[in-house]
C-alpha cells in the first residue's frame, strides 16, 4: 500500500491522492480477504502434517 502510494504519487496529473486510494483500497481488501481464507487452511494442512508426521512408524533413525 505505501509502495503503491509513492510510486505513484504526482507521476501524472491524473494520479492525484484521491484517485490513488481508489486503487490501493480495492487491492488491500482483496489482500486481507484472501489472507482470511487462506490462513485457517494453511493451519489444517499443517496440522494434518504433523500428525501424519506423528503416526508414522519408527525406523531407528
Amino acid at each position: 500500500m505505501l509502495f503503491e502510494f509513492i510510486a505513484f504519487y504526482k507521476l501524472t496529473p491524473k494520479y492525484t491522492v484521491s484517485f490513488l486510494f481508489t486503487l490501493i483500497i480495492p487491492y488491500w481488501s482483496f489482500k486481507v480477504l484472501f489472507a482470511l481464507l487462506d490462513t485457517p487452511l494453511c493451519y489444517l494442512g499443517v496440522k494434518w502434517l504433523k500428525n501424519g508426521r506423528e503416526k508414522a512408524p519408527d525406523t531407528g533413525r
